[in-house]
């Protein structure tokens, strides 16, 4: 792909360098015809060895010719300036692009990532958070997983170090950290499972209601 971007940049480059060029030949052009003139007038006039002609020619050039010729460089450098910034625009959109490919990949390599031996599997959901469900496609609970994948979770080291394997969204590790440290500042020991008949909706005052949510969608209580 570069070695493409770097053809197109010197061939547009020589394209603009062949039009300056081009534009210069007929200013050029133009001039000596304007030389020609002026010299056949003052001849015609009887003036050919008197100032006329220099002073001719001096005003067209500063009237016409070194215009013209600020001009034609003038567009030529535009060109080259809008060139340039094109192509850096093309450069960063490609490298934005590989980027975001990168982490899609990424994102696509741990979307179905299997997270015990029970075959469950965790992934990115709608909601931006990790999903899990189980070797059948029924939804489960982080909690189910960890408990099957053999985590006790009496042993939050155990437990946090799981979930931060498995846990694949944006900071739901971190916040599930922070929580079990307020919890662990109130008195609390470790996890226990939180999950199927016996759940029950999480009522910690030390954590905020996100927070309550949070850890009753993963299944986890404190012990």
């Amino acid at each position: 792909m570069n070695d493409e971007i770097n053809s197109f940049y010197e061939k547009y480059r020589d394209y603009l360098d062949s039009q300056r060029d081009t534009s210069f030949q007929a200013i050029d052009n133009a001039r000596r015809n304007a030389y020609q003139n002026i010299m056949g007038s003052a001849n015609t006039a009887g003036m050919m060895y008197s100032n006329f002609p220099e002073r001719a020619k001096y005003q067209y050039d500063t009237n016409y010719y070194e215009p013209a010729r600020t001009k034609a460089q003038s567009s030529y450098q535009t060109g080259l300036n809008s060139l340039f910034n094109n192509m850096t625009s093309i450069i960063n959109g490609i490298r934005d692009f590989e980027d975001a490919s990168k982490a899609a990949n990424t994102a696509a390599g741990r979307r179905q990532g299997v997270v015990n031996d029970a075959n469950d599997y965790a992934y990115w959901g709608k909601r931006g958070v990790t999903e899990f469900r189980n070797a059948d496609r029924d939804p489960i609970r982080f909690g189910t997983a960890a408990k099957r994948y053999g985590i006790d979770p009496s042993d939050p080291d155990a437990l946090l170090g799981y979930a931060n394997q498995a846990l694949i969204g944006d900071n739901e590790y971190n916040f599930l950290k922070s929580a079990w440290d307020r919890a662990k500042a109130a008195g609390y020991t470790g996890f226990d499972w939180n999950v199927g008949d016996t759940y029950e909706v999480p009522t910690y005052n030390f954590l905020d209601e996100s927070e309550r949510d949070f850890l009753g969608s993963l299944g986890l209580k404190f012990q």
